[in-house]
């Protein structure tokens, strides 16, 4: 009987070491996928900084040329209204001065 009970606490034991050994494996694994998540969330975080980096700069690049757009389109609508101003202009001299010749010619 005392060999039963040698085999049997020598079994368990064994066991024991067994259970602290799959412990430590355990937890070596998790401690190993809680690094690699871990590290996957850096990558995320920098990947996510890098394209809020890359839309602000294509922001800043589509505002600036709408600018230039606009700047030109200014250009474009003063030049147009210039030459509207210098044509009526032109155009009321003309018309003052064919109503003085057909005044001067009235009264003649």
């Amino acid at each position: 009987m005392d060999k039963n009970i040698d085999v049997y606490i020598r079994r368990l034991i064994e066991l024991d070491s067994r259970a602290v050994e799959l412990k430590r494996e355990r937890d070596a694994e998790i401690s190993e996928l809680e690094m690699r998540g871990e590290n996957e969330l850096k990558g995320l975080d920098e990947e996510l900084e890098e394209a809020v980096i890359k839309a602000k700069q294509r922001l800043d690049e589509i505002i600036e040329a709408g600018r230039l757009q606009v700047k030109e389109m200014e250009e474009a609508v003063n030049l147009k209204i210039d030459k509207l101003q210098s044509h009526f202009e032109n155009f009321k001299e003309d018309a003052a001065r064919d109503i003085w010749k057909q005044l001067l010619a009235i009264e003649r």
